[in-house]
């Protein structure tokens, strides 16, 4: 019986030990989707969940200053969904517009090969 505790104790320390280790894969992996989705014009297209993914980065960054690193970790994964998110409402109008260019490009082709 004393075994068994022993390794629940040390599962337990082992399971929480993986919780101290601070998330700098996690941050740097939301910091570079932000920058992907900022560079795209994630600005003027997605503002919102651009501005959802920064206030996200502010707030893992502070957590992880403080040494918080499970709520480092949660805020960059917000972070990191939100830029991407940004990123997918870019993408989706960036190729719309180019859709209606093309649109009305086959229409001047058409209406220049009716006259």
């Amino acid at each position: 019986m004393n075994s068994r505790n022993l390794l629940v104790g040390l599962l337990c320390v082992v399971g929480l030990s993986a919780c101290a280790v601070a998330p700098t894969q996690e941050m740097a992996d939301a910091r570079a989707e932000l920058k992907a989705a900022e560079e795209m014009g994630a600005r003027e297209y997605a503002s919102q969940p651009l501005t959802s993914a920064k206030r996200s980065m502010a707030e893992a960054e502070q957590q992880l200053a403080l040494g918080n690193y499970g709520e480092a970790r949660s805020s960059a994964a917000q972070a990191r969904a939100d830029a991407a998110r940004a990123r997918a409402v870019t993408t989706a109008i960036e190729l719309a517009r180019d859709a209606v260019e093309r649109a009305k490009q086959a229409k001047g082709l058409w209406t220049d090969a009716e006259q």
